[in-house]
């Protein structure tokens, strides 16, 4: 009976051991994909920062200035009040 209750200890033992070692080759590799995540989310984060920083050096007012001044042949020119005409409807 001893001999038996020997043998399952071992085996639960080793059982449990191959366990734990699963789950920290599991940890391990989580471990590392949340990191290759975090690198991809800081890249597209600076790269989304980039992005808004020239979207609004393209539409700032003197930009649009400057670019309107580089190319006449655009025919592009500042409207007056004359020039523009407000329609009502009721």
């Amino acid at each position: 009976m001893k001999l038996w209750i020997g043998a399952f200890l071992i085996l639960i033992l080793s059982g449990l051991a191959a366990a734990n070692i699963w789950q920290s080759w599991r940890y391990k590799n989580l471990q590392e994909l949340a990191r290759v995540h975090e690198r991809q989310q800081i890249i597209v984060y600076e790269d989304s920062k980039r992005l808004i920083t020239a979207i609004n050096h393209l539409t700032a007012p003197q930009r649009l200035l400057d670019l309107i001044a580089a190319h006449p042949e655009w025919q592009l020119r500042r409207l007056t009040a004359t020039d523009v005409i407000v329609i009502e409807m009721e």
